[in-house]
């Protein structure tokens, strides 16, 4: 079984090579599969593991008000840090969606036939 780690080092070590080769010009179409497929797959799961980490942490800073900030009288605004996180959420899911939308078009229009040894990274 491999570890989040270590599969995060695989998407690296095939997106930089895919990006080296491409740069000097070698279209390798098995990488390039391989570069534009695997993002798409890990990305959502990235999201999934920060998502289990704020709700997982969500307790802890309400319960003692860590990084929650008052500031003094002529502001007289706080910032109640799990709202913080929890708008964070929205944020990421949001994101997600629209960087997920922009991988499968980049994956379309790299792995169209004949497209692949025009295109550049």
């Amino acid at each position: 079984m491999l570890i989040p780690s270590e599969i995060t080092y695989s998407s690296f070590c095939c997106r930089y090579t895919y990006n080296m080769l491409a740069r000097m010009g070698i279209h390798y179409l098995p990488l390039t599969w391989l570069n534009f497929s695997l993002c798409i797959l890990l990305y959502p799961l990235s999201v999934l593991a920060k998502a289990f980490a704020i709700c997982v942490s969500l307790p802890y800073f309400e319960t003692f008000g860590t990084y929650s900030v008052k500031l003094p009288f002529p502001f007289a605004f706080s910032v109640y840090f799990p709202y913080v996180l929890k708008m964070y959420l929205v944020v990421l899911f949001t994101g997600m969606c629209f960087i997920i939308r922009n991988l499968f078009s980049e994956r379309k229009a790299h792995l169209e036939t004949g497209n692949s040894k025009k295109k550049r990274s």
